[in-house]
């Protein structure tokens, strides 16, 4: 009997529970980097026919989807044979995506078509991720693709408030 009342006690609860919410979809966004570098801050390492240019953006603004500025810690490969140039940087973004404000920090990394060295009008592609965020940014995820030139990239890709 009192295995029956146990039983029928958990399927009572069980029935009352709440439900769990139900997950908004990912949202589409898209978005442009605008940004510039100083040489002067720039560091030039040469390792065989290979130069690494690594340094900080100088500036770096947001503007669509995510609206703001940013740091940009960044490292270029350029190899000595065209079209293996390679880039990955971490971002510190500050601003607002779809209204909500707060702070994030994303990866990225990707490749450049060409063999030249900044500054360059060669098209880079790449991955964006988000990996940590503040605010009401706190519970953002998203990934997505990058594309377009020295300069100034077109972002795409997906976010979800979690």
């Amino acid at each position: 009997m009192k295995k029956l009342f146990a039983i029928s006690l958990m399927l009572f609860a069980f029935v009352l529970a709440p439900m769990p919410a139900g997950a908004a979809p990912p949202t589409e966004v898209d978005f442009t980097e605008t940004y510039s570098a100083d040489p002067g801050d720039l560091v030039f390492r040469v390792a065989g026919p290979n130069t690494f240019i690594s340094g900080p953006t100088l500036t770096d603004d947001w503007a669509g989807d995510f609206v703001g500025a940013s740091d940009q810690d960044f490292v270029v490969v350029n190899h000595s044979v065209a079209g293996f140039n390679n880039y990955r940087g971490l971002i510190e973004f500050e601003g607002s995506v779809l209204g909500a404000e707060g702070t994030l920090v994303m990866k990225t990394n990707g490749k450049q078509a060409g063999g030249t060295a900044l500054p360059s009008a060669a098209q880079w592609t790449g991955h964006w991720v988000i990996v940590s965020g503040t605010g009401d940014l706190e519970n953002l995820s998203g990934q997505g693709t990058f594309s377009g030139p020295s300069g100034f990239l077109t972002y795409t890709g997906k976010v979800h408030f979690t």
